[in-house]
């Protein structure tokens, strides 16, 4: 009896401590998963230290981290599913600067200013003549009137031929026949008994002048059509014949435009002057006149022009 009891009292006395250190054990959260189907515990040492390190450490920059899943409150707000772990996240894009740049490329400052020469589209640099005249002729029938008589109408018809030596410079030989009509004023003074005969009438002119064109461009028609054009001068001697006289000495000096409408043909105005000395028919007396033409008609040139 007493040996039983005695067993009965260490079997009590072991229960209860084994219960006492079952409280005393305290749960460890940090404790790694049992592999499964091994039946037992097996975590490495050294892998727990690794882990250790590489938590207290930030990931380098390549470092491709895991993807984390979404929760449902992210997922109701429209969060993005996680990326593969194969590609890195892109970096975020800066809406506020695309926002605030346009697009299309910006124009230089020094180009800014080309807008204004509407409405060509680009600039073109003049490099040659558009008409060629080099060993060309030039042949240019023409009409119009004297600008600066008070006392005659006239009406002058003529012709010029000239050949060119080079673009600039050539040489024109010219002939002009002129019809004079009496203008109100004359015809009031005849009426009352003043004798006109002694004012001096032209009726031609015959004479050769060099040209010489220094200046040659381009214009705009209608903003339509570019039409390239020549500016010339020339200067001369000939003799004009008039009422007193057959053969007055005349200094001609003039200026004009041509037109080029292809390579052989240009429209042409000119603006002359003629300078002379002529006689009355009445009293023989020699007095200093000058005329003033005014003339307009179309060039034409030849040989065809083989270059340009």
């Amino acid at each position: 009896m007493v040996t039983t009891n005695a067993l009965k009292i260490v079997f009590l006395a072991l229960v209860f401590s084994t219960i006492g250190m079952a409280q005393e054990i305290p749960f460890d959260t940090n404790v790694p998963e049992t592999s499964v189907g091994t039946g037992t515990d097996q975590t490495s040492e050294g892998a727990q230290d690794n882990a250790v390190e590489n938590n207290s450490k930030t990931p380098p920059p390549s470092t491709v981290m895991p993807p984390v899943a979404p929760s449902k409150a992210d997922e109701l707000n429209g969060a993005a599913p996680p990326s593969s772990p194969q590609s890195p996240p892109l970096p975020p894009v800066d809406t506020t600067r695309n926002s605030a740049k346009p697009t299309r490329n910006k124009t230089p400052a020094e180009l800014a200013g080309l807008g204004k020469l509407a409405p060509f589209s680009d600039i073109a640099v003049i490099t040659k003549r558009f008409l060629p005249k080099t060993h060309r002729f030039e042949f240019f029938p023409n009409f119009g009137l004297i600008m600066n008589d008070a006392f005659f109408s006239d009406l002058v018809v003529g012709g010029r031929l000239g050949f060119y030596f080079n673009e600039n410079w050539g040489i024109e030989a010219s002939a002009i026949s002129i019809s004079t009509s009496n203008k109100s004023v004359t015809s009031e003074l005849q009426n009352v008994g003043v004798q006109t005969q002694s004012l001096s009438t032209v009726n031609s002119f015959f004479g050769a002048d060099a040209k010489w064109d220094p200046i040659y461009g381009k214009v705009a028609f209608l903003n339509n059509s570019i039409i390239p054009f020549d500016f010339y001068f020339s200067g001369g001697i000939g003799v004009t014949g008039t009422s007193g006289s057959s053969g007055a000495p005349t200094i001609h000096l003039g200026a004009g435009q041509l037109f080029a409408l292809a390579k052989w043909a240009a429209a042409r105005w000119d603006i002359s002057w003629y300078g002379y000395s002529a006689t009355s028919t009445i009293n023989n007396s020699t007095s200093f006149f000058t005329n003033l033409h005014a003339t307009i008609g179309m060039s034409f040139f030849f040989p065809g022009a083989e270059y340009r």
